[in-house]
């Protein structure tokens, strides 16, 4: 199935878009994070950083996930600049000049942190 942009461009649906426009939505919708067990992490290295979701909450919120984000057995490591954003933004939160919803994250620093085969491996956490 395809979608026809306003500009005549098409592209692909995407399951969730062909299952909602069905009328099912097999996904719960993505929750805010406001209970401290519900804080969100955040690892950074001195060049990058990315915010630690569940699975299960990042296939929730219906985002695409990119090549920059990186993932284990129970946690994608979502890229600050696109994926973070786009994950947040589905969960309700707002950005902007006008929007400054407060997020409560926990920050933490390391050397470098190294996602092969699987696993993220963080070296020597920095204060």
């Amino acid at each position: 199935m395809e979608f026809v942009n306003p500009d005549g461009s098409s592209r692909k649906a995407t399951a969730q878009e062909i299952l909602t426009m069905a009328g099912v939505n097999p996904m719960p919708t993505p929750r805010k994070h406001s209970t401290p067990e519900d804080r969100l992490s955040m690892i950074h290295d001195p060049s990058h950083g990315w915010l630690v979701v569940p699975i299960a909450d990042v296939e929730a919120s219906g985002i695409e996930v990119s090549e920059f984000s990186y993932k284990d057995s129970s946690n994608y490591y979502l890229e600050e600049d696109r994926d973070a954003v786009r994950y947040l933004a589905s969960c309700g939160y707002k950005f902007g000049a006008q929007h400054r919803d407060r997020i409560d994250i926990d920050h933490r620093h390391y050397k470098s942190i190294d996602f092969e085969n699987g696993a993220v491996r963080c070296a020597q956490e920095v204060n």
